[in-house]
């Protein structure tokens, strides 16, 4: 009886996961970041600690320990892809979970080296006595391997399981003591053909964290209001926005496969949900220095502004992302925006780089960029437009970049609350890591 009980158990969260895998993430008890003194998490078994850095490992590891969700890069045809989807992270190595089709499986077939990057946000930790905005980044770059034997997919997804509902000291020990019996390990395997496991080996691990103040006028991931705006009838029928960018929203299907058009948000939102952002992820391809100069898509978090239709940001004149862009100047950048309440909602941008060279034109895009940075979502656009030349010509060393869209997608998915331990982008963190953080530096930082 005992026995019947278990597996019946066992069935009902493999059942429970494959279901929310459509759902990037959930609420439920919050997590805190565990100074050194404490427990760590058990050992890894198989992850050197060599690969590691930018941050101390403990807190890299509590970062991956902790989160549920984060975006797979691959080099796509034209442009680096990036998909939003949930993970799990034991035994040294990053497992992914979905239906066969929210990965592009022909993507990491024909390119094995990807990235897969998890951030991490709160404005509730204090730091040196003031509380402020932290913002944790880490890229994971490895060699991603496509599951095949239904027997090990029904066995590594019964572990993602466990892990994904289990907090950051524990995972290890709990997948650990993970065990399927043969009849029930048979049942899961019809389960297992109608998803995928990809399971991701590290090569490097890189981190990244803001630990100054935040002056962001919006937050990034998380909203404190609504995540949508309500819309005009001629909003909701209008096509127009987004500049001339290809208009190709991505939505979320259903079981039966059919699309759910009530997840498909008209243009006038998509461009709603910019104009409340500052924070995004420009993703590059290129090599990689401390990986021996091997390519890697390449995704670092960056501030940045919408208006007229285009992304703009500002950054440094060197490093591996402009190096990249320089090489090949298509893009792909990404924004997410959680709400507890609504859901989650992912924009990708594919398009093309001008660094902007011109003293005249880099003067007025820097006004027009610090207006729409500053500005409520409601007030960028008329603010932006009153703007007006001469300018005077700009000769400070600061880069700035314009992305234009040359197409736009999306993807929608609500968030069933108290379902998982964990939840994406946004930690409830009270406590000060210790030792003092040291500055970034490395290929993440640039």
């Amino acid at each position: 009886m005992k026995e019947r009980t278990n597996m019946k158990k066992t069935i009902f969260n493999f059942l429970l996961i494959y279901l929310l895998t459509a759902i990037l993430s959930c609420q439920s008890q919050p997590v805190t970041i565990p100074p050194p003194t404490t427990k760590q998490p058990a050992p890894l078994p198989v992850i050197n600690d060599s690969l590691f850095k930018g941050l101390p490992t403990h807190l890299i590891k509590w970062v991956l320990y902790s989160g549920n969700a984060g975006r797979l890069n691959t080099w796509g045809e034209k442009y680096p892809n990036s998909n939003t989807i949930n993970y799990a992270f034991f035994g040294g190595k990053i497992y992914l979970h979905a239906r066969k089709d929210r990965i592009n499986l022909e993507e990491v077939k024909r390119n094995s080296k990807v990235t897969f990057v998890i951030d991490r946000f709160t404005d509730q930790l204090t730091l040196n006595t003031t509380k402020q905005g932290v913002w944790f980044s880490v890229n994971v770059f490895g060699t991603a391997k496509i599951i095949a034997d239904p027997g090990l997919t029904a066995e590594l997804a019964n572990k993602y399981a466990i892990a994904v509902n289990t907090t950051p000291d524990k995972v290890e020990e709990s997948v650990a003591a993970a065990e399927l019996d043969s009849q029930t390990k048979e049942m899961m395997k019809t389960i297992a053909n109608r998803m995928v496991i990809v399971e991701i080996t590290p090569a490097l691990i890189t981190a990244k964290l803001n630990g100054e103040k935040l002056n962001l006028p919006k937050l990034p991931y998380t909203l404190d209001g609504t995540l949508f705006k309500p819309l005009t009838q001629e909003e909701e029928q209008s096509t127009a926005g987004l500049a001339q960018a290809t208009y190709q929203p991505v939505s979320d299907l259903p079981r039966s496969g059919k699309p759910n058009t009530k997840l498909s948000l008209p243009p006038a939102q998509i461009d709603h949900i910019l104009h409340s952002s500052s924070v995004g992820r420009i993703v590059t391809f290129g090599p990689v220095p401390m990986l021996s100069g091997e390519e890697y898509p390449y995704s670092v978090p960056v501030s940045f502004s919408y208006f007229e239709g285009k992304i703009a940001l500002h950054g440094r004149a060197i490093g591996m992302k402009m190096d990249n862009i320089k090489n090949n100047p298509n893009v792909t950048f990404t924004v997410d925006r959680y709400n507890e309440k609504e859901g989650w909602v992912s924009i990708n941008i594919f398009g093309e780089v001008e660094i902007i060279q011109d003293p005249v034109k880099k003067m007025e895009t820097l006004m027009k960029y610090g207006t729409a940075y500053i500005s409520p979502a409601a007030e960028i656009e008329p603010k932006v437009a009153e703007i007006k030349g001469p300018f005077q010509p700009m000769n400070m060393p600061l880069t700035l970049l314009v992305i234009h869209p040359k197409e736009i997608t999306h993807r929608v998915s609500p968030v069933p609350a108290g379902m998982m331990t964990k939840q994406p982008y946004i930690s409830d963190a009270t406590q000060v890591p210790k030792p003092d953080l040291p500055k970034t530096e490395g290929p993440h930082s640039k």
